[in-house]
């Protein structure tokens, strides 16, 4: 490993010059439970999750994520979203995560969505060096493979 890297995938523009990027598509946030907190029939609803467990991703800022409807007592604070997943997962409380993130899970019943409208304009961005020729000729293959991929899981 030599310490360099090529691209980096990421979900905000950068703020460094010197960095160069491509926005791909809106991020899709959902609100999702675990699995073992929805019985047959039964429709959770926002209102009855403020009472439960809310796992938190700590970069969610309300500055850009405009959570101010969700009002739920933090019970634990994750570094990780593959760390809140996880939780979620488990049964250790609820969250909002990207679906990108859930889309597996989600198709197999692992964690539940719930419908709720999370408005967040956050986008996929590709990021790579000005300054290396070579990666400005491939961002547009690894952006075109990444949005089709995106658009596979929809």
């Amino acid at each position: 490993i030599t310490g360099s890297c090529d691209f980096v995938i990421v979900c905000h523009p950068p703020e460094d010059p010197p960095i160069a990027h491509q926005q791909l598509f809106k991020e899709d946030w959902l609100v999702v439970i675990p699995a073992k907190w929805k019985s047959k029939g039964q429709k959770i609803t926002i209102e009855s999750l403020m009472q439960k467990p809310f796992i938190r991703h700590e970069q969610m800022n309300p500055d850009i994520f405009d959570l101010k409807d969700l009002s739920a007592q933090t019970a634990l604070t994750l570094d990780s979203l593959i760390g809140v997943r996880s939780a979620v997962t488990n049964g250790l409380g609820w969250s909002v995560v990207p679906k990108i993130l859930v889309h597996d899970l989600l198709k197999e019943k692992k964690i539940f969505s719930i419908e709720h409208t999370i408005e967040m304009d956050r986008k996929m961005c590709v990021w790579w060096l000005r300054r290396r020729t070579d990666s400005k000729k491939l961002s547009s293959q690894i952006c075109h493979f990444l949005q089709s991929a995106y658009d596979q899981l929809k």
